[in-house]
């Protein structure tokens, strides 16, 4: 009964990637999961938002191709933004709580894709308030070693900036 609850949703399939909005929120987490699906888990586990996660985790499973859903979509991205590990995200994936890699880097095309459309010859992100935060990056080094491409380790170059 829950598989075909959740082959018969409706609000399922999207073109669209989801925002931190659906992740974070509980009733827009409610709209990826089947009320049946969501009593089950509720009996299982007692946390409301690990039951949430978790029954976003199992509609993928039963739709593999038809669905992103948000929490599987958000921790894929967080663990490749702060791991960089493919290997960690196909193990994630095959145990059902994570997007592919593959995925992961559908996103980064698409929101690469959105920048290049949205910038036109009279775009400045600074005007715009979701593009606003400026990134400053300042490399410093003091006392840098660095060894040489040598069989033995011990010849290094040793500089000071």
């Amino acid at each position: 009964m829950i598989k075909e609850r959740i082959r018969t949703m409706e609000l399922l399939r999207s073109n669209e990637y989801r925002n931190h909005v659906d992740i974070v929120d509980k009733q827009e987490g409610k709209k990826w999961v089947p009320n049946l699906l969501l009593l089950f888990m509720k009996r299982l586990v007692h946390s409301f938002f690990k039951c949430l996660c978790f029954s976003q985790c199992i509609v993928p499973a039963v739709l593999p191709k038809g669905v992103v859903t948000p929490v599987p979509f958000g921790v894929g991205v967080s663990v490749e933004k702060s791991f960089g590990s493919k290997t960690l995200l196909y193990a994630l994936s095959r145990l059902g709580f994570s997007v592919t890699p593959e995925e992961v880097v559908r996103f980064k095309q698409s929101a690469i894709e959105n920048l290049k459309t949205r910038a036109g010859d009279d775009y400045d992100p600074v005007d715009d308030e979701q593009d606003a935060v400026k990134n400053y990056i300042q490399y410093v080094a003091d006392n840098v070693d660095h060894n040489s491409a040598t069989i033995s380790g011990k010849t290094f170059f040793m500089g000071w900036v």
